[in-house]
């Protein structure tokens, strides 16, 4: 973004501009040959060698050495057989909790996707020097990542959730009337920008750990589409002819609904992934909204999930070869689990 600034200026034609901006992301493609396939989709389709292979390189670069091929192997060939199949994403209306939350994963995303288009494709601050304005707006995004994981990884996802919406909203609202003072007004849109992009981190990371395994990818691309289709919807807000500050008021009512909302979602800082969907629907159970829950008292909520014990039954398998695992059937290490 801070680059496109630079390269625009330099380039007289948008033909030119437009072949520039291609040449980042053909090179990325060419990374597909090098990059190694996910374990989990590995896993997924049974094809237990080629994850442990990667599992064993990925501990051999973090230094642990205590991991043997033929152990991970019996893990892995446990956990394939237990696994759930994949299934639609309308599965999780059967559980209400999750139906709601889901909803309103959704509605956050679609919500912090829409403050990001309106202020990267609508504001022009310093008319006089567009690129100016679009260099400085661009580069204030830069951190919004590394504040977003040290919010939620040290604060808590539900705290940072909430007040990084109000946060929005607060400047949101005073946008409107910095309008006399162009570097005020500059300053200000920075700043927006700075925390709508770590909303969508924050609002990506509840969505991994919210949803349950089985459908975990779909929810995250579902909370992608309804951001990017939301988005489309910019320039007719924008252009609306209803005033000059309806986007503000607009973005103000969203951002306080949005942090409203986010006190029905649950703090998962500290909890394991949720595996099944009765994992999910149980997901927050113990951790109230009135107790801020965070990185220095989190251990003092730890809810056991209600897979636990088949899953510490499980472990005593694992001592088990794999060439005896591959001869039992799925009723038999079923029946051994419970």
């Amino acid at each position: 973004m801070c680059l496109t600034s630079l390269v625009s200026w330099l380039l007289p034609s948008w033909q030119y501009l437009a072949l520039v901006s291609c040449v980042p992301s053909a090179l990325a493609f060419a990374y597909w040959w090098y990059l190694p396939e996910s374990p989990r989709w590995l896993l997924s389709q049974g094809r237990i060698h080629e994850c442990a292979t990667i599992l064993l390189n990925v501990a051999r670069i973090n230094g642990k050495k205590d991991v043997y091929r033929t152990q991970l192997e019996s893990d892995l060939y446990i956990l394939w057989n237990l696994q759930e199949k994949e299934v639609s994403l309308r599965e999780a209306t059967r559980y209400p909790k999750l139906r709601l939350r889901a909803l309103i994963l959704f509605f956050m995303g679609a919500c912090s996707y829409l403050c990001y288009g309106m202020v990267f494709l609508g504001i022009t601050v310093l008319s006089s020097n567009y690129f100016l304005s679009h260099f400085v707006v661009s580069i204030s995004e830069l951190p919004s990542n590394a504040l977003g994981w040290t919010c939620t990884h040290f604060l808590g996802r539900r705290f940072t959730c909430i007040s990084t919406f109000l946060i929005t909203a607060a400047l949101v609202a005073a946008a409107p009337f910095c309008r006399h003072d162009k570097w005020v007004m500059l300053a200000m849109v920075a700043f927006i920008r700075l925390f709508c992009t770590q909303l969508i981190y924050v609002v990506y990371v509840q969505c991994t750990e919210i949803f349950p395994t089985p459908i975990r990818s779909t929810g995250l691309a579902w909370l992608i589409v309804c951001g990017l289709a939301t988005m489309i919807s910019t320039p007719f807000l924008l252009h609306s002819g209803i005033g000059e500050d309806f986007p503000w008021w607009l973005l103000l009512a969203l951002m306080l609904l949005c942090a409203f909302l986010g006190t029905f979602l649950p703090e998962t800082i500290g909890l394991p992934l949720p595996q099944s969907f009765q994992d999910a629907e149980d997901l927050g159970s113990g951790r109230p909204l009135r107790v801020w829950i965070h990185h220095w008292n989190q251990h003092r909520f730890v809810p056991t999930s209600s897979q636990e014990e088949k899953y510490q039954e499980l472990r005593k398998l694992s001592l088990t070869s794999p060439d005896e695992l591959k001869r039992m059937s799925c009723n038999e290490m079923t029946k051994m689990s419970r």
